[in-house]
């Protein structure tokens, strides 16, 4: 079962901008003070929608939840942060397919890394996405 939910170091209504609601859109933001988003990429007139945040630990004791088995990733720089604070959850992910360059920079060897620890391997890239699989069950 497939669940919006943006991660959040507190659990909240968050508001979601968005440069556009199209599926693999780019460009979204979370709690901007208004309507027109401003991000790296530069600013643009924002859809808005709430959204709940927080920790995974809080999205899955909250609705008792199973961990989940893929995990995607795309926070456009804080991927190895938030791939950190799901911790345990990844003993029982099969999946992962977070934002990962060519694995030529410092962050994407750290990603691959922190993966690895936890029993992933890359399976395949594709433009700046990447998906890892566990190694072994």
């Amino acid at each position: 079962m497939p669940i919006n939910f943006a991660v959040s170091q507190e659990e909240k209504i968050a508001t979601l901008f968005m440069r556009t609601p199209m599926a693999g859109a780019a460009l979204h933001s979370l709690d901007e003070v208004n309507r027109i988003a401003t991000n790296r990429y530069g600013s643009f007139d924002a859809i808005c929608e709430s959204v709940l945040a927080g920790t995974l630990s809080f999205l899955i004791s909250t609705f008792h939840l199973p961990s989940p088995r893929v995990i995607k990733v795309d926070i456009d720089g804080g991927d190895l942060l938030a791939l950190r604070s799901f911790g345990p959850y990844l003993l029982s992910t099969r999946r992962i397919l977070c934002e990962v360059g060519d694995g030529s920079t410092e962050t994407d060897k750290e990603i691959t890394a922190f993966c690895d620890e936890y029993g992933f391997s890359v399976q395949e890239r594709s433009l700046n996405d990447v998906w890892l699989e566990r190694v072994s069950d």
